[in-house]
């Protein structure tokens, strides 16, 4: 049976089936086959399966068939107008359940046509060979968004223009993080248009960022893109920090840490630079390139390691091929440390991931988990990478962590 849920919050347990509204979980039919995307609501779920992520897009919109096209824009313009109005009465649809705010009728309509939608997908489409580690992503995206942010903007100057817009802006959007799965070809996340800015945020404004527990405790691999690409080549992972084991054993000592990475990173995203360009030759002479875009490149599609499927040319393909691979490997790291706080009952939690780096919310009570936390980090298919842990008490004061 396809059905829709009604609200992305937790609390707001309500579904659509069989052209009714349903609010008692305890009573829904044995057989939920299908709807559009996982919410926390469903958590425990069995058999459901998402549309969403057979197509991996966030939108319906994005692959509504022609023949449902006028009927789906149709009860979005609805609801885009119930939304509109909401708006200007100034009412906070986060809230409270949507459909204390909404006529039933339109949000009926909307879920007739989206589960159309969801039972053509289905139908339509093959489950992707990566559905499970793109399930167990969006679960740990929407335990994020669940999570108020603690934000004190009284950190943010009165007299520096450029804070004041950002004040500006965060005012205006919600104090959560509502991240798009699906928002860049190589799975690196981006920010939906209400989310908190995260990603875009200048990093002297971090301060602003508190956390709810006791602190905030980051891990991030030391040279994420470096390290797979020494996994993929299935060369050994070096115990050192990778960049000065760059410097040794690529080029014999003649670059700084900085210049190496340097290098490193044109040569990866193909820069002309003549200056920088001089030592590509050094770091192909190392790097087996051309093995490992034939192990991954067709000449027109990138495969990754983590089933993604990415159209390239030549001059993209080796940088999707590391770079898709690196962000994936962060997230499904970022999911398993999530679900270790949700088995474990802690009061920690996955606050926020910022491009290879995962930052929990942490209680102090929960500093007994921080060994096992790293370890779920390092440990992966092509060896241990090297880490590193930061501990601060609000963002923008993130300081090694012994």
């Amino acid at each position: 049976m396809i059905f829709q849920t009604l609200d992305d919050k937790r609390e707001c347990a309500g579904i659509y089936y069989d052209g009714e509204l349903h609010f008692n979980y305890s009573n829904l039919p044995a057989k939920l086959g299908g709807t559009w995307k996982y919410v926390p609501s469903l958590e425990g779920l069995r058999g459901v399966k998402y549309a969403n992520l057979y197509v991996q897009k966030f939108d319906p919109s994005e692959v509504c068939p022609e023949h449902l096209r006028d009927d789906w824009t149709e009860v979005q313009e609805k609801m885009m107008n119930q939304h509109r109005a909401m708006k200007i009465a100034k009412v906070d649809l986060s809230s409270g359940c949507i459909w204390d705010m909404l006529p039933l009728t339109v949000l009926k309509e909307f879920c007739e046509v989206k589960n159309e939608i969801t039972e053509y997908i289905l139908n339509n489409y093959d489950k992707p060979k990566n559905y499970s580690h793109m399930f167990d992503i969006s679960v740990m995206l929407q335990d994020i968004k669940q999570r108020k942010l603690n934000i004190d903007l009284s950190q943010l100057s009165t007299t520096d223009d450029l804070a004041q817009k950002f004040l500006t802006q965060v005012k205006s959007r919600a104090r959560y993080i509502d991240y798009n799965q699906f928002g860049t070809k190589t799975g690196r996340l981006s920010t939906r248009k209400n989310s908190f800015p995260l990603l875009t945020m200048n990093k002297k404004f971090r301060s602003i960022l508190r956390p709810n527990n006791d602190a905030f405790f980051e891990l991030d691999f030391n040279g994420a893109e470096l390290r797979v690409l020494l996994g993929l080549l299935g060369l050994d992972q070096p115990k050192n920090d990778v960049h000065d084991w760059n410097v040794s054993n690529v080029f014999a000592n003649n670059l700084s840490r900085g210049e190496a990475k340097t290098a490193f990173f044109a040569w990866l995203y193909g820069s002309k630079d003549p200056k920088i360009r001089k030592y590509n030759k050094m770091l192909e002479q190392f790097y087996d390139k051309e093995s490992l875009l034939d192990s991954y490149w067709d000449r027109k599609t990138v495969i990754t390691e983590f089933g993604r499927t990415i159209e390239a040319d030549e001059h993209h393909a080796l940088n999707f091929i590391i770079q898709s691979t690196a962000a994936d490997l962060t997230l499904m790291k970022a999911a398993k440390i999530n679900n270790l706080l949700k088995e474990r009952s802690s009061k920690s939690y996955v606050a926020f991931v910022v491009h290879d780096s995962i930052v929990v919310d942490i209680s102090m009570e929960d500093k007994n988990l921080i060994t096992e936390m790293k370890e779920i980090m390092s440990r992966t298919k092509w060896g241990e990478f090297g880490i590193n842990a930061s501990l601060g008490r609000h963002y923008g004061a993130m300081k090694k962590a012994k």
